[in-house]
């Protein structure tokens, strides 16, 4: 079902997902002022006779218009293949807005967050044991209206969520409930911890050094063992039920007795990449367990795929794939409001392929320095999906100019809010939106573009113009 609502500014779109406001919310004076000032606003706007309903007289108009209105969320509708943007912070909100901040101008009095938790996997703490669950959809009355209300503070948002568990059954949970679980199963930087279950096998690939190559000579003629990792991949199941294919090293690092054990046990204690640690790490077995209990830190793997239980993709078709998978567009949205954001910061070179360019054909771009550029995609802390244009600066020479940039210390931030509590004075903060994109770039460096830059630019020589985020030079050039 799908609700047109007319918005404050007099225009009408259409959306699913609304929320009421209810004769029993107009008895509150803060919410009929609300009210009154959005009629008013409404009024003014149109302006206009014809635009007027006429009502008998002795009817109260607010109170049946009142139960109408809608606190709403708007959705970007722009098609997957076209993306566009000058950099204008204003064009690029209107046109790519991902929340109602965005589309309402950070009108708190019309703000309705996006189902934002939908897709996110929750552990709960039962009495039976620990149940992990994935939220599927927002629940909604008798009437199809959906149960609570949004609010800024996932911790005070107290909107409905059915939860599919991992047996099967559905659940509902108030999103603040939800957001509180999810808080307390991650640490700050929204990453989650694990804790394994078993090794249950492994997998090489062709970079892995056999056992003819793993050792080297030194200058007395002595056999040293190769020191490396490379090459060999483990399976790895959790105790949420949960398995992962991860590099030898990442699982060493973590849980190296259980991998040392694991090595045995396969017969895989003669490989290079095994050899030159798994019999120290079982000679030190006791020590290792014992120095574990007394500083308290069980074994455990910070995963990197989820962040506040939300998946996170590591490539644009990923994102895209995410989407479909969780029936949203969220991830698809954050990228194109940050392609929005950052497409003025290179242009497209019309005349010469990508292969010209290599092959020195385009002779007024020999002086300039191909390098490779992706989307990195994060989660913040109210669970909404952002996206982050970056430039791989590492594949360039250090420029000729000042790469320095010098950045406020943290002594003299705390002294300033010392001041700011002792005096009683308010602390403003602000941020500069894709602050570097303000400067030009130094450096003369070009990029093939993916399928990020839309798929009529995909594949084609893009000239960088603007200081973008990653390049060596964009601090100081901003600064």
């Amino acid at each position: 079902m799908t609700y047109f609502i007319l918005t404050r500014s007099g225009k009408v779109i259409s959306t699913s997902s609304v929320q009421h406001v209810t004769q029993e919310d107009v008895r509150n004076d803060d919410t009929k002022a609300k009210v009154d000032r959005f009629n008013e606003e409404v009024r003014a706007k149109l302006n206009e006779e014809e635009h007027m309903i006429p009502v008998p007289d002795g009817e109260n108009t607010l109170d049946d218009t009142t139960q109408n209105l809608r606190l709403l969320a708007q959705l970007a509708d722009q098609d997957r293949n076209t993306v566009q943007g000058n950099g204008d912070s204003d064009e690029v909100r209107k046109s790519y807005a991902t929340n109602v901040e965005d589309a309402l101008k950070g009108n708190e009095d019309e703000f309705d967050q996006l189902d934002s938790l939908i897709g996110a996997t929750v552990q709960f703490d039962k009495p039976e044991g620990v149940a992990y669950g994935k939220v599927t959809k927002r629940a909604t009355d008798d009437k199809g209206a959906g149960i609570g209300t949004a609010n800024k503070n996932p911790l005070l948002d107290t909107r409905e969520f059915e939860i599919q568990m991992d047996d099967g059954t559905f659940e509902k949970y108030q999103a603040n409930v939800i957001a509180e679980n999810i808080y307390a199963q991650t640490d700050d930087e929204g990453r989650e911890t694990l804790l394994l279950e078993e090794i249950y096998g492994h997998r090489t690939d062709g970079n892995a050094i056999p056992i003819s190559r793993g050792y080297t000579l030194n200058r007395n003629g002595e056999q040293r063992k190769k020191v490396t990792t490379a090459g060999w991949h483990i399976k790895v199941r959790w105790t949420d039920g949960s398995t992962d294919e991860l590099p030898l090293s990442v699982v060493k690092e973590s849980n190296p007795i259980e991998l040392a054990e694991y090595a045995v046990v396969a017969g895989v204690t003669e490989e290079p990449a095994f050899a030159w640690w798994v019999p120290h790490v079982l000679r030190t077995r006791n020590r290792i367990i014992k120095k574990a209990h007394v500083i308290k830190k069980a074994a455990k793997y910070w995963r990197t795929k989820n962040k506040f239980g939300i998946e996170l993709p590591h490539s644009v078709e990923e994102a895209l794939a995410l989407d479909k998978k969780n029936g949203n567009t969220f991830w698809r949205d954050a990228l194109k409001k940050e392609m929005g954001n950052v497409r003025i910061a290179f242009h497209p070179e019309e005349r010469y392929s990508a292969e010209d360019v290599r092959k020195r054909k385009a002779k007024h771009l020999i002086a300039f320095t191909e390098i490779k550029c992706h989307v990195v995609f994060d989660v913040k802390m109210d669970f909404t999906r952002k996206a982050r244009f970056v430039a791989g600066g590492h594949l360039t020479d250090a420029p000729a100019c000042m790469t320095y940039s010098s950045v406020v210390s943290r002594d003299s931030v705390r002294l300033a809010f010392m001041i700011a509590a002792l005096n009683g004075l308010e602390v403003s903060a602000t941020d500069v939106g894709n602050a570097y994109l303000n400067a030009e770039c130094r450096e003369k460096v070009w990029f093939q573009a993916g399928l990020e830059c839309g798929e009529e630019d995909e594949g084609k020589v893009m000239i960088i113009t603007r200081a973008l985020y990653g390049l060596k030079s964009s601090g100081a050039a901003w600064r």
